[in-house]
């Protein structure tokens, strides 16, 4: 029988590879195995042919035929990415009731099943939890303090991106409506009880078919949340990628025995880096956000080439460049529609650059690459920072992962650099290519 897992389900790729880095704790000393999967098919256990489910060598509907895959890692950490924030609410639910059913199994008796979020509750993110909240018990922890949400009394607060609140303010409770009468707050005070308050509290919610919404207004509290939460390991969690590190940083915690990690460094050393072979990067910036594009336009002034691709069939010019980023017309001017422009872009990446290392921005940009490369799994290896993460494919390949619009002025060159390291500083026995 296998161990407990820990497996998290979110609705897009970039919160997929973000939750499973921060529970195996790759910003810290010692991390844990995780993968990341892309199907829910591949929840199931390895079969006899050791591929693990995945689509050797034909990749999905529309791609180019997949990567070579070797078996799957023993991961103790396991992330399903359902591609469901941009699809219709109801072909959302379906999706998720029927990954959190193959998750359970996943995870085993003792494992741990957790519902990852959208902090903005962008997407699908009310349907999908009134729909989970309504089948039994669950433990809602929506606080992400990290990037400025916090929940006070049931009520979230920084949502100033579409909140219906034009203080910022969104009140959970009756966001869940029908649901409100099996919904219980665990406030601040229960939460930084030193008496065992806040386990008796949840335990009793759970136990009695509830749903517990838990504040949060500090990563301490989420600590104390991820404390309590040691004695309900088999209750579903909802939560964003806050809890999630606080999950990781206790797991790290209670893990002192082992050694040191084997993670590479943002800097490595002078035999590593004779040794080793940089491969060229490409950047993929599929969002219209002005951050964005302050972000390209930073990169383009320290002498990247920047390429704009212009729709499904349009051509793009080609650069020998160690760096070159490819993005799409601002929102205005782009002549596609329906999330065309992402495999509009990856299209042109994967046929002038298809041996590079890629950096992927916003979730359906690195969705379309994994799909337009066929692969059924990756391997968060370390975080760049914060919501940043460097993944490795079963082939070798290098490809990183943020939010869209995340991060500063610089926060792009940082990933790129980031990345670069990664592959440079990787032992020879883990640096395998194609």
């Amino acid at each position: 029988m296998s161990a407990p897992r820990t497996v998290v389900v979110a609705d897009d790729l970039t919160g997929a590879v973000e939750s499973a880095a921060a529970l195996a704790g790759l910003s810290g000393p010692v991390p844990a195995a995780a993968e990341v999967v892309l199907d829910v098919a591949a929840l199931r256990e390895p079969d006899a042919s050791g591929t693990g489910g995945s689509d050797v060598g034909r990749g999905p509907a529309g791609g180019r035929g997949g990567e070579h895959e070797e078996p799957p890692w023993q991961a103790t950490i396991v992330s399903l990415d359902l591609d469901s924030r941009a699809v219709a609410p109801q072909v959302a639910t379906v999706r998720l009731l029927s990954a959190l059913e193959a998750a359970r199994r996943c995870a085993g008796p003792g494992g741990r099943v957790i519902k990852k979020i959208d902090s903005l509750w962008r997407g699908n993110t009310a349907a999908e939890v009134r729909t989970l909240i309504g089948k039994g018990p669950a433990v809602i922890v929506p606080a992400l303090p990290a990037l400025g949400r916090t929940v006070r009394d049931g009520v979230l607060h920084g949502v100033a991106d579409g909140a219906p609140d034009p203080a910022g303010r969104c009140d959970l409770v009756h966001l869940l409506e029908p649901h409100v009468r099996s919904v219980r707050c665990v406030d601040l005070r229960v939460v930084r009880s030193r008496r065992g308050e806040c386990v008796r509290m949840l335990a009793g919610i759970v136990n009695a078919g509830g749903v517990a919404l838990v504040d949060a207004e500090t990563d301490d509290d989420l600590d104390l949340v991820a404390a309590a939460l040691a004695g309900l390991p088999d209750e579903l969690i909802i939560s964003t990628g806050g809890l999630a590190a606080a999950l990781g940083r206790r797991a790290r915690r209670e893990r002192p025995e082992q050694a040191a990690s084997p993670m590479p460094s943002a800097a490595p050393g002078p035999a590593e880096r004779d040794a080793a072979v940089p491969r060229r990067i490409a950047v993929l910036v599929g969002s219209t956000e002005p951050a964005a594009r302050a972000q390209i336009g930073h990169l383009a002034e320290a002498g990247v080439p920047v390429i704009e691709v212009t729709g499904p069939d349009a051509g793009a010019s080609s650069s020998l460049a160690p760096v070159v980023v490819l993005t799409t017309p601002a929102a205005g001017d782009r002549p596609c529609e329906d999330g065309s422009w992402a495999r509009a872009l990856v299209d042109c990446a994967l046929a002038r650059y298809g041996d590079a290392d890629f950096v992927a921005t916003g979730g359906a940009t690195a969705r379309a690459l994994v799909d337009g490369l066929g692969l059924s799994r990756l391997q968060p290896l370390a975080e760049a920072y914060p919501g940043a993460v460097v993944s490795r494919t079963p082939s070798g390949r290098f490809i990183a992962t943020r939010p869209g619009s995340f991060g500063g002025l610089d926060s792009l060159a940082v990933l790129v650099q980031r990345t670069s390291a990664i592959r440079l500083s990787m032992p020879p026995d883990r640096k395998a290519d194609r």
